[in-house]
């Protein structure tokens, strides 16, 4: 376009020069045919603006991620010349259309109508604009071009994929040592030990505890865990949709794919998040699953909610130390989650950590594996299949 410019500044440049060495009628009409091309170019893509009439239709606003859906425009023109040069471009971060060259133009015939078919894929769970952002037209003679965004673009509400697993590969030793201690006594022993903030009061030795002034808890003689405990990271870090869509949209990914993982072991499953307060969806069946899909397909992240209310809340309902093993899924390394992690360690609980992201985290790397203590660290575009 800028060297069509310039080629047109030189032509018009030299017709000047042509008029003044000769003063022919073909000189004076060479340059007021230049001069009046600017204007003819300007009005032409006014008549294509009024004239050109678009339209794009999907099969259902309700979506799922990473599922094809059905997906047209129209191009019409509703004018008396043809049009030449036009082009549409889709929002390119969160959708995408297959087989759509972006490169490609389209002619229409006054009065002429073009009807594309194709698939789209929403790549995240969430709410935002899909399909076509903007159409871009161009004059004949390449000299300009004027960008009109959609007044009403596509908008739809995606929820997550759901992802079957077949097995946990980063975390068979573990599952195995479920499967062997899925139910155990739950009977005092003589062996004492510190108390530990959350654990059961009932179970403290009050009389050790005065001779020695502090709590002291009577260990039980296998401690009956069982049921997979799932705590989900409730805070958004960014402000940015490019940032934290995907981030998002993975944690609830992971969450949801071992919450149907442990539920067809009918192995019962909490999970742990914040909303207003902090909520427990507890299941032990695939009836459970549907019910805690819809709740965390609805689900809001926000920059208001905190990692410390998160943990504090798990804390205080005691409920946590019952179960056999532990996943803490994260959007981000907070010393809160630190401080989480240190107290299932001293509880010997079995604990796998997962942080989501596109880079790694310095928090996570100062934090040493342990005993029963795993870390993971998962890409937005990684198959849990082949990394959980």
């Amino acid at each position: 376009m800028r060297r069509n410019r310039i080629i047109l500044m030189i032509l018009w440049i030299l017709s000047l020069i042509f008029i003044t060495v000769s003063g022919t009628q073909t000189a004076y009409g060479f340059f007021i045919l230049l001069t009046m091309i600017p204007f003819l170019s300007l009005f032409y893509i006014f008549l294509v603006n009024h004239y050109f009439w678009i339209d794009q239709h999907i099969n259902s606003h309700d979506l799922i991620a990473n599922h094809r859906s059905d997906y047209r425009f129209v191009l019409q023109n509703d004018s008396f010349i043809p049009f030449s040069g036009i082009r549409v471009f889709f929002f390119p971060d969160y959708s995408s259309v297959s087989e759509r060259d972006m490169r490609s133009e389209y002619e229409l015939f006054f009065g002429g109508r073009i009807v594309k078919r194709d698939s789209l894929i929403c790549h995240y769970r969430g709410e935002y604009h899909i399909g076509i952002k903007a159409v871009v037209i161009q004059d004949f003679f390449r000299l300009f071009s004027f960008t009109r965004d959609l007044k009403r673009p596509l908008f739809v509400r995606v929820k997550p994929d759901i992802i079957r697993l077949d097995d946990l590969r980063s975390n068979k030793e573990t599952l195995n040592t479920l499967r062997e201690n899925r139910f155990r006594r739950n009977v005092p022993d003589l062996l004492l030990r510190d108390y530990i903030p959350g654990d059961d009061l009932r179970f403290i030795n009050w009389k050790v505890s005065a001779a020695s002034q502090k709590l002291m808890m009577r260990q039980m003689n296998g401690e009956e865990r069982q049921g997979i405990a799932l705590i989900m990271d409730s805070c958004r870090y960014t402000e940015d949709p490019r940032e934290y869509l995907p981030i998002e949209n993975k944690i609830l990914e992971t969450v949801i794919a071992l919450d149907l993982f442990f539920l067809q072991k009918a192995i019962p499953v909490t999970i742990y998040l914040e909303e207003e307060t902090i909520k427990e969806l507890s299941g032990d069946s695939l009836h459970s699953f549907e019910t805690n899909y819809e709740r965390l397909s609805a689900f809001r992240f926000s920059s208001a909610k905190r990692p410390a209310a998160l943990c504090s809340g798990i804390l205080s309902s005691n409920s946590l130390f019952n179960k056999a093993m532990v996943f803490l899924i994260l959007g981000r390394m907070d010393p809160s989650y630190s401080s989480l992690i240190g107290l299932l360690r001293q509880r010997d609980l079995p604990l796998t950590v997962v942080v989501i992201g596109d880079r790694p985290d310095v928090a996570l790397s100062q934090i040493q594996s342990g005993e029963n203590t795993g870390f993971l660290f998962i890409k937005t575009d990684d198959d849990l299949r082949e990394v959980l």
